[in-house]
């Protein structure tokens, strides 16, 4: 069973985005005083998109930016993002199923959402997160001035590390990659694991998950996440993943997303 490529989870989320907006719709269209997280999915789901689209001509070649900017947006950075982006979107669909009817959202309708609405804002702050992050890659990638990309990488190497700080999801499948590559922790790993480090409780429900978790468990039952060519794999050798970048590997469309299509109740989105 093979992973996830960036460039398949890129046109999953442009589809995955059509599909929450379309049945969020059916709920701010046709709902007095709709709830407000309906709204405000669709403006995050819709800025996402817009944010993507931009950043797609980048991860698949076709447009052009330096090489010393390029290098600045790391792999690990654009891995950590789209990967939060389609997890996300994969719990932000599955309630918006429950919640929403085809035509209208009824009073019970409108007390599951109720319900889950806690939820909701949860996945809406981790969406907005990953936004700002993408925008981030496209200030690096078009910024004028240095000054604007210096703050912009700053800001997207703190968003990262966010994700990552609150998510024991997301630092599971960023582990998944070390384990399968045999590399040292990643950068952004590395900082949000010194924060737990006086947290020891903490650190050991996680190191519990870790174990338990079905996605590491599967780094030995499967192909590569990067299936490269013998040039690349000499580079990637002399290199941590924290070091690669846009700008250091060719193709970066190809490479693989630490998911499965068994991790997401959205799947058929998204090209195996």
């Amino acid at each position: 069973m093979d992973p996830l490529s960036i460039g398949s989870a890129v046109v999953g989320l442009v589809l995955g985005g059509c599909k929450i907006i379309k049945l969020l719709q059916t709920v701010t269209n046709t709902v007095v005083n709709a709830p407000k997280s309906a709204t405000a999915a669709i403006q995050e789901v819709t800025d996402i998109g817009a944010a993507l689209s931009s950043l797609q001509a980048y991860l698949m070649g076709a447009a052009a930016t330096t090489n010393s900017r390029a290098a600045l947006v790391s792999l690990e950075n654009i891995v950590v993002t789209l990967t939060g982006c389609v997890t996300s979107y994969s719990e932000l669909e599955t309630i918006t199923e429950k919640c929403c009817s085809p035509s209208s959202m009824g009073a019970f309708d409108r007390v599951k959402w109720a319900f889950h609405e806690g939820e909701i804002n949860g996945i809406l702050q981790r969406l907005q997160r990953h936004k700002t992050s993408m925008i981030m890659m496209l200030q690096i990638l078009q910024a004028h001035t240095q000054q604007e990309v210096n703050d912009s990488v700053r800001r997207l190497v703190g968003l990262v590390e966010a994700s990552l700080q609150d998510s024991n999801d997301l630092r599971i499948r960023m582990l998944s990659i070390e384990a399968d590559h045999g590399y040292g922790q990643t950068a952004a790993l590395s900082q949000v694991q010194r924060n737990f480090e006086n947290e020891a409780g903490e650190m050991r429900s996680f190191e519990k998950d870790l174990q338990d978790s079905r996605v590491y468990g599967r780094v030995n039952n499967r192909h590569s996440l990067y299936e490269l060519s013998n040039s690349q794999r000499g580079s990637m050798a002399l290199s941590s993943f924290s070091e690669l970048s846009l700008g250091s590997v060719s193709k970066i469309s190809v490479l693989s997303l630490p998911i499965w299509s068994v991790d997401l109740a959205n799947s058929r989105h998204y090209l195996f």
